[in-house]
């Protein structure tokens, strides 16, 4: 699966917790290779972000050396954690819901600076939209 068919799984809210992996997986790889996402991860600095889920393994996204990783599982110290419940997951990482007001609602735990929190929605708006506009 590639960036058109998730776009298509987000338009047609068919989007699921099965789809997490592939999509950590082509927002990295959209990441490094474009020039505004990359000038954007060189201003974040070297960042972890651990995702646990329920029912779900946990995974994580990292930014090393101005460059995007993702993968399974724990990882030690990440910069930031996130909690949450898989609907909420779906539904943040497909554009569907808004992480701030799911956050304030007490449905999205936040460990860490809540300043690389909002740096990281930020980034992930970015890797949809690129993904969107790609052919």
């Amino acid at each position: 699966m590639g960036a058109k068919e998730l776009v298509e799984k987000w338009e047609n809210d068919t989007f699921t917790a099965a789809d997490v992996d592939e999509f950590l997986t082509v927002a990295a790889e959209f990441g490094n290779s474009n020039e505004d996402i990359q000038e954007e991860l060189e201003d974040m600095g070297d960042k972890s972000y651990l995702f646990k889920v329920e029912g779900m393994d946990d995974f994580w996204l990292k930014i090393e050396g101005g460059k995007l990783s993702a993968g399974k599982g724990s990882i030690d110290s990440p910069s930031l954690t996130y909690s949450m419940k898989e609907d909420i997951c779906v539904g943040v990482l497909s554009g569907k819901m808004d992480s701030t007001a799911v956050y304030m609602k007490g449905d999205l735990k936040i460990e860490g600076s809540l300043k690389d929190g909002a740096n990281f929605v930020s980034l992930l708006e970015m890797l949809r939209e690129e993904m969107e506009e790609a052919d």
